[in-house]
């Protein structure tokens, strides 16, 4: 056989292999190079058992004892006395301090002095005219009608010598006014001798009345002002804060003791609103303490405010401490956790992976969206109803997905990479 016969033989069968049988696995590998790019990557989470997450709300607060009063003076003075400590148990009424009470004394006194004015006043409306003061009105009364009668002739006399051209006018009118003047004494006596053998008119003794009214309130006011010279306790109990020195001036309202009660101590704290729906009164809480790590006290919750606080929207909680701990004080740091009480059941998923009140599940490669039953959502996680413990829920990717849609599952790392978003 030709030599070259036989390469032109081996030449057309390289050709044939490379327009056919060579051609075919290397357009198959390229066709499944492009399905794999079109798969959207996806990082997916499996549902966890309800029992797996503990519903606790860890929250921080502060314990204060029940009846903790700031005490303060009513009045403005100069500090005289001081007789209690921090830290001293004190009784109910026990003097706490003092502030110099003399000008207070002096305006008690005063006020003592108008009160009795004030009485002797009533008591002489109360009690009449005496008779010497009736006698003594008619000898005026008979006065005035002598001296009324003189002037009375010595008028006519003076007219009866005018007629006769014997007085002159000045003369006559001289006697008239003498005669005017000796009427009206008459009548001015006549009215006294009356208003003596009245006695006191009713209005007379009713502004007496309201003389001792007014002279009786301000001694109670003097006193009253003496009174708050001294600080007393209000209540038995600690005196846990003093801002207080003899030679201090002091305004009135001013804080200067602070008193609690360290037999029953409570913890506020403040509790989201995303919480309120599942506390109440009653629930049971842990409390623990950084500066004793040692010390945990069960608790439960005594009060919860209707209202949310302004400044930081949280919702006021107090909780009763229900044992008694030497190492617990009014003004530590507390930390409660709340056990609350639901148990909704179901499975529990990412709260993120939540899309249009469904999930995204990868199946056969395929991006499937479930619909699901929220039964409790907490926040970072919810309950839901729908799933089964061995479903891939999406939790990352899930929102550049679409129902049917070809997924493909990576790890977190490679999630970040393909998709530029941060995998958690």
């Amino acid at each position: 056989m030709d030599l070259r016969w036989v390469q032109r033989v081996v030449l057309l069968a390289l050709l044939l292999c490379a327009a056919t049988g060579c051609n075919g696995p290397r357009w198959q590998k390229q066709t499944d190079e492009a399905t794999n790019h079109q798969a959207t990557p996806v990082r997916v989470t499996r549902p966890q058992p309800a029992d797996s997450v503990e519903l606790a709300a860890p929250l921080s607060g502060v314990v204060r004892a029940t009846g903790q009063t700031q005490l303060a003076f009513q009045l403005n003075g100069l500090v005289t006395d001081v007789l209690v400590a921090e830290g001293q148990a004190v009784s109910q009424g026990q003097v706490l301090a003092r502030l110099d009470s003399r000008l207070f004394a002096a305006q008690q006194e005063q006020a003592a002095g108008a009160l009795a004015q004030a009485q002797a006043q009533l008591d002489l409306a109360l009690s009449g005219t005496r008779a010497e003061q009736v006698a003594q009105a008619e000898a005026q009364v008979k006065s005035a009608e002598a001296q009324y009668a003189q002037a009375q002739a010595d008028y006519e006399r003076a007219q009866q010598l005018y007629q006769s051209g014997v007085m002159a006018k000045q003369a006559l009118d001289a006697a008239a006014a003498g005669h005017e003047q000796a009427r009206q004494a008459l009548n001015a006596a006549q009215e006294q001798l009356a208003m003596a053998r009245k006695g006191p008119r009713d209005e007379e003794i009713a502004q007496a009345r309201a003389g001792v009214q007014q002279a009786s309130g301000a001694l109670n006011q003097a006193a009253t002002q003496l009174d708050y010279a001294t600080l007393t306790a209000p209540t038995a109990g600690v005196i846990v804060m003093r801002k207080l020195e003899p030679g201090l001036i002091v305004s009135s309202g001013t804080p200067v003791f602070e008193l609690a009660n360290l037999d029953e101590l409570e913890v506020w704290t403040e509790v989201p609103e995303s919480d309120l729906p599942r506390i109440n009164t009653g629930d049971p809480a842990t409390i623990t303490f950084p500066a004793a790590p040692d010390v945990r006290v069960a608790a439960e919750i005594i009060s919860i405010a209707p209202s949310a606080q302004a400044a930081t929207r949280g919702f006021p909680v107090k909780l009763r401490l229900l044992e008694e701990q030497a190492n617990v004080v009014p003004g530590m740091v507390a930390q409660i956790n709340l056990a609350f009480a639901e148990s909704p059941g179901g499975l529990v998923i990412p709260q993120r992976c939540l899309v249009d009140h469904g999930v995204y599940v990868v199946e056969d490669g395929r991006a499937v969206w479930r619909k699901l039953e929220v039964l409790l959502d907490i926040g970072e996680s919810v309950f839901v109803d729908g799933l089964e413990p061995a479903d891939q829920v999406i939790v990352n990717g899930q929102h550049l997905v679409s129902d049917g849609g070809a997924v493909t599952v990576v790890d977190a790392l490679a999630i970040e990479e393909l998709t530029r978003l941060e995998a958690k």
